[in-house]
């Protein structure tokens, strides 16, 4: 056992300590953004009595099928939801580490490079939330079906297939949009079938050598678009499709009114790809174009310039110009990287790994001889296709750029393969190519570091500085002395509530902090608790339908931004009393100021 211990190995394990420590010192923290206090949300409204698809609007809501069992535990043991953050902090790490070193050991043969695979999905966290969530998840999912694709290439075996469609189930399970990809692929399917019965034809006019070159092609093509494996890639499908009908079910949902609420869940201003699809591609588009705009410093042209004379050369693959293309690849990377750094785009951090590694893996695998087309049908191009799926469907703008962890794990290998080329037959060609290797190297260092350094932003706790919430979903969490005190101020906020109600009154709060909904543990009287902006039109519809959940109260909570913070769902006070304005013009009710919001008594 001992022989087969290699460096490498050590090499994993003090990088995997390192990201650990680097992990563990942020999930004592606390950040203002509510997305990762909202998952739970789902799972604890369901524990409570409410239905999936008929009281719950939220888009990404079936996801919740990941996170109900661990909700449900942590509810089984304290009997409340104190702590449960800190709980499903610790549960996703558990989660995330193993696939890391999963994917180490996938890919060990290769050594070093493997190690840098597993640490760039190791230290690429999505949103930068360590918690179970639909995009974590789907992260997680899609990472496993690309690499379960690639054990395909070299092994048909039947459950490999299923094993895959139950991870792609999974992905749409986390995001419906993740659908379309099964659209490409049946399309894929049948334009096989087409062109399979083409060659079978042609088989008989070629020689012996072009025979066999097409007949392995054919082989290749069908363990993925051939009718067996479509079947057992649907088995695959069927059965978290069959969990997912069963959870729906039980929660008492019922196939009416799930598609009598589809206009209601197309109407979630986070995921608008459906509610208006050419407006929301037009804006994300000039989004696009404009951030690129941006951190290009208004040269957006050229990455497209370099690109387009690296395909139409004919003597790429010379020695002199590989070393021209991958010598300014490097240079192109390490102008984004110093632009992303210093760029004010919002959310423009998530492409600090993405974008510079994608460059320089992509001019790799061009100038490559022997291509490692496994990966790149089998993971590059699955990642990149899911990516603009999440970056078109999703509000979140550049942040879902994450996505591309997974075609930049496969352009690891794009880069080691395009050094294994660099034949040392002389001293210089040697020399030049122990520089390549080297800066290769040092860079996805710089860029593992680099991306270490952004996670770290706002989440790194001095103790010393801290403080340590005892109670409510936060519980166990360090916050500095504002925050702290903030979070005491407007759990006083909610002891008030708690005070004057039932455990069965229905209770609405408008506030980007989803986490009120955890604490309060009252009834949900809303579609969503994401509700960072009042929608009145849209609650109105709501109460409509179901007329039980018309809260006896309402809390919409206020903060003070604090001095560099910006958020676009931050209620200072103004709109909090336009907010309660709009309200009272439909539903008579009493004002009253709290400390962190105003509560709004529904008369009658």
């Amino acid at each position: 056992m001992l022989k087969k211990i290699q460096k490498s190995d050590f090499i994993f394990i003090v990088a995997l300590i390192g990201g650990l420590l680097l992990h563990l010192a942020c999930i004592y923290s606390a950040d203002h953004f509510a997305d990762e206090t909202f998952h739970p949300t789902i799972s604890l409204r369901i524990i409570k009595g409410d239905s999936l698809a008929i009281d719950e609007w939220h888009l990404t809501q079936f996801s919740s099928l990941f996170l109900y069992l661990p909700v449900r535990i942590w509810l089984s043991i304290k009997n409340s939801t104190e702590g449960i953050i800190l709980f499903l902090r610790y549960f996703y790490l558990v989660i995330h580490t193993t696939v890391t070193v999963g994917i180490y050991a996938f890919f060990r043969k290769n050594k070093i490079w493997a190690v840098a695979a597993a640490l760039m999905f190791y230290t690429q966290v999505p949103l930068r939330f360590l918690s179970p969530n639909h995009h974590s998840l789907l992260s997680i999912f899609l990472l496993l079906l690309t690499i379960t694709l690639v054990m395909i290439y070299t092994n048909e075996n039947r459950l490999l297939y299923i094993f895959a469609g139950f991870c792609f189930g999974c992905c749409c399970v986390n995001n419906p949009f993740e659908c379309m990809l099964f659209g490409v692929y049946i399309l894929a399917c049948i334009i096989w079938r087409v062109k399979a019965k083409k060659y079978n034809k042609k088989l008989v006019t070629l020689s012996e050598d072009e025979a066999y070159k097409l007949t392995q092609k054919c082989e290749i093509l069908n363990k993925y678009f051939g009718k067996n494996a479509f079947c057992m890639f649907f088995v695959g499908i069927c059965i978290i499709a069959t969990i997912s009908i069963v959870f729906f079910y039980a929660t008492g949902g019922t196939f009416i009114k799930l598609l009598y609420n589809i206009p209601y869940f197309l109407e979630d201003r986070g995921h608008d790809i459906f509610r208006t699809p050419l407006e929301s591609f037009i804006e994300k588009l000039g989004f696009t174009l404009q951030c690129f705009n941006t951190i290009s410093f208004n040269l957006p042209f050229l990455l497209p310039v370099f690109y387009t004379v690296l395909l139409i050369d004919k003597k790429r693959k010379n020695s002199t110009h590989k070393l021209f293309y991958i010598f300014f690849s490097f240079i192109l990377a390490t102008f984004y990287i110093i632009s992303i750094t210093i760029s004010s785009v919002k959310n423009s951090r998530c492409l600090a790994i993405a974008l510079p590694l994608i460059i320089v893996s992509t001019v790799c695998y061009i100038l490559t001889e022997n291509k490692n087309k496994k990966l790149f049908y089998c993971m590059w191009l699955p990642g990149l296709v899911a990516n603009v799926i999440q970056y078109l469907a999703s509000g979140m703008h550049l942040s879902t750029m994450w996505v591309m962890t997974i075609s930049n794990i496969a352009g690891v290998f794009f880069m080691k393969d395009f050094i294994a080329e660099l034949t040392p037959n002389e001293n210089t060609v040697k020399n030049l190519r122990k520089v390549c290797q080297g800066l290769l190297c040092t860079g996805i260092c710089l860029q593992l570091v680099f991306q270490g350094c952004i996670y770290l932003i706002g989440r790194t706790v001095n103790i010393a500085e801290y403080k340590e919430l005892e109670s409510g979903p936060y519980a166990g969490l360090l916050l500095e002395e504002q925050n702290y005190n903030r979070n005491i101020s407007m759990m006083d906020d909610l002891d008030i509530i708690k005070s004057r109600t039932n455990a069965d009154d229905p209770v609405l709060i408008i506030s980007e902090f989803s986490w009120m909904y955890l604490y309060i543990e009252r009834p949900f009287a809303t579609y969503s608790a994401w509700q960072p902006v009042l929608e009145l039109s849209r609650l109105r519809d709501y109460y409509n339908e179901h007329p039980e959940k018309l809260p006896k109260y309402i809390y919409i909570g206020n903060v003070l931004i604090p001095t560099g913070v910006s958020s676009g769902h931050i209620i200072n006070q103004k709109r909090a009393e336009y907010y309660a304005k709009q309200i009272m013009q439909f539903y008579e009710c009493e004002c009253e100021n709290l400390s962190n919001g105003i509560l709004l008594t529904v008369k009658g």
